[in-house]
C-alpha cells in the first residue's frame, strides 16, 4: 500500500511540473495555443547575407547533464530542389576536409506567413555535415541539408 502511494505521489508531481511547462510555453508566445504562429519559411543567412530558404526545418540541441556540454548541436532543413549550387559547393568544403574554409557563423531566422520573423537561432562554426537530394511520391525534387556546429542559441528577434 505504501508503495502504491509514493507511486502516486511521483505520478502526480511529474503531472502538475509538465503542466506549468506548457502553460509557461503558452503564456511566452502571448496568451495561448491560438497565438502561437504559423511559421511559413526559414531562411539562412551568412554574415547577413541569405543563402537559402527553407520550408521545413528542426533544430535540437541535447546534453548529457545539466551544464554539460551538448553532445547534439544541429538544424535540420528541407526545401525544393533549386539550381543553386551553394549548399551543396559548401558542403563539398565539408567532404574534403577543409574546416578553416567550411566552418562559418551564420543564422537561421524562421518567419510567420505575414512575412514576419517568430524565431532565431545562431549557429557559431557551423558547417552542412550532410546533404541529400531526393525525389517524392509527386516527383518533385527535395533538398535536406543537416548542419552542425560548436555552439548554438536562441537569439532574440
Amino acid at each position: 500500500m505504501r508503495m502504491w502511494k509514493r507511486a502516486a505521489r511521483a505520478v502526480l508531481v511529474c503531472g502538475v511540473a509538465a503542466g506549468t511547462v506548457f502553460t509557461g510555453a503558452a503564456w511566452a508566445v502571448g496568451g495561448g495555443p491560438s497565438e502561437i504562429p504559423q511559421v511559413s519559411r526559414a531562411e539562412l543567412s551568412i554574415d547577413g547575407h541569405p543563402l537559402a530558404i527553407f520550408s521545413r526545418c528542426m533544430i535540437a540541441s541535447a546534453a548529457e547533464a545539466p551544464g554539460a556540454e551538448p553532445t547534439t548541436t544541429e538544424i535540420r532543413c528541407e526545401r525544393a530542389l533549386t539550381r543553386n549550387i551553394e549548399l551543396a559547393a559548401w558542403h563539398e568544403l565539408v567532404l574534403l576536409g577543409d574546416a578553416a574554409a567550411a566552418e562559418k557563423d551564420f543564422s537561421l531566422t524562421m518567419y510567420d506567413t505575414a512575412g514576419e520573423p517568430v524565431a532565431a537561432w545562431q549557429m557559431n562554426d557551423g558547417y552542412p555535415a550532410e546533404h541529400t537530394t531526393y525525389f517524392d511520391e509527386a516527383g518533385f525534387g527535395r533538398e535536406i541539408v543537416t548542419f552542425s556546429g560548436a555552439f548554438m542559441q536562441r537569439v532574440p528577434v
